[in-house]
């Protein structure tokens, strides 16, 4: 269905979620939907998922966009652990920066070495209703790193936009409030009667209150822990990005090529037991690629493995086509697997057909 698809509005999309462990980073289960349902929206269907699989100890760890008054309520009501990334325009956000800027700009007493980060924690109540408390945690973080960074952009994207508004004034002395919004974030913009541009100049005290918060971000949490665990477990998000990363790449899942539903259910499915199976691999590997990373790569294991064939002979009786390599035997041992057992597997294809 038409949704919005990050490359091409007017292409049709799929949604796909999959849920990982974090142990290991093993797919546990995947589900489909339509491309016009938003993401926030299909969180409530994982969570049947769960109960229907009947996991224990299930967390999320969402990014910025997934937080509501709702969603909150939803996991603190079923107690499911969580990790939320915020947005700092919340008001709640807003006040705990203020409240312990300087004190993170200093780092004196709330350094994570690790992280090269300052943070601190805050016990707060999100719920409106005193009979009924919601306590979480708030992390507030800054990065001096970051700051910099983002002060450099900051400038850069004003200066740009003031250039641009030159220019706009300069050629056209109609421009209307609905033409200029983009610029609203920096600039003062003066109207007539008419609703004509007649002058502009920056808006500092917007522009300090932009500068102030730069460098800093909040991570929300529903168990009380440290700044720098809740960090630590938040950053382990990237292990489902690189599972979809592997979908797109080395299971060629960026460009689905169907034409029917059924075709793509099927597809998603046969996708899903393949990252199982990749993962397996890569946890396997690694007994080998921490004395030889180049040779010992997911996809050339597999081009290993796959060279492994059997043939129909003149007979018609399937037959292994090659003896196994020494690196075919060392790979298949990663996974408890003999040479007799490719020959068995054959042998006993053969009694069935």
């Amino acid at each position: 269905e038409y949704g919005h698809a990050k490359d091409d509005d007017e292409l049709m999309q799929v949604n796909l979620s999959y849920v990982s462990a974090v142990s290991n980073n093993r797919p546990l289960s995947y589900c489909l939907y339509p491309g016009s349902i938003h993401d926030t929206s299909e969180v409530n269907h994982t969570i049947k998922q769960f109960e229907r699989y009947n996991y224990k100890n299930i967390g999320f760890i969402f990014d910025r966009g997934y937080y509501s008054d709702n969603l909150l309520k939803k996991l603190y009501n079923d107690g499911y652990f969580f990790i939320f990334m915020l947005k700092d325009n919340y008001d709640f956000v807003d006040k705990l920066i203020k409240s312990n800027r300087i004190r993170l700009i200093e780092q004196f007493d709330c350094y994570i070495g690790e992280y090269k980060v300052s943070g601190i924690t805050n016990k707060i109540n999100l719920s409106n209703n005193s009979s009924k408390p919601i306590y979480c945690y708030v992390h507030i973080y800054y990065d001096s790193y970051r700051a910099v960074n983002d002060k450099n952009i900051l400038l850069s994207n004003i200066e740009i936009l003031e250039k641009q508004l030159d220019e706009l004034y300069e050629n056209d002395k109609t421009l209307t409030k609905d033409k200029l919004s983009r610029f609203e974030k920096y600039f003062k913009l003066k109207y007539n009667p008419l609703g004509y541009l007649i002058s502009y100049e920056k808006d500092l005290k917007k522009i300090k209150a932009l500068n102030d918060k730069l460098g800093f971000f909040a991570l929300m949490s529903r168990k009380e822990m440290k700044a720098d665990e809740v960090l630590a477990i938040y950053k382990q998000r990237d292990s489902i990005e690189k599972l979809f990363r592997a979908l797109k790449s080395s299971l060629n899942f960026d460009h689905p090529g169907v034409h029917t539903k059924q075709a793509l259910e099927a597809k998603v499915f046969l996708t899903f037991l393949a990252s199982i199976i990749r993962n397996e691999i890569f946890i396997s590997r690694r007994k080998l690629s921490d004395q030889d990373k180049k040779n010992y790569t997911v996809p050339i294991i597999i081009k290993q493995l796959n060279a492994i064939e059997a043939s129909l002979n003149s007979n018609n009786i399937y037959t292994r086509r090659y003896a196994l390599t020494a690196k075919q035997k060392k790979l298949l041992s990663l996974f408890n697997i003999k040479e007799k057992d490719i020959d068995n597997i054959i042998n006993e294809f053969n009694s069935n057909t």
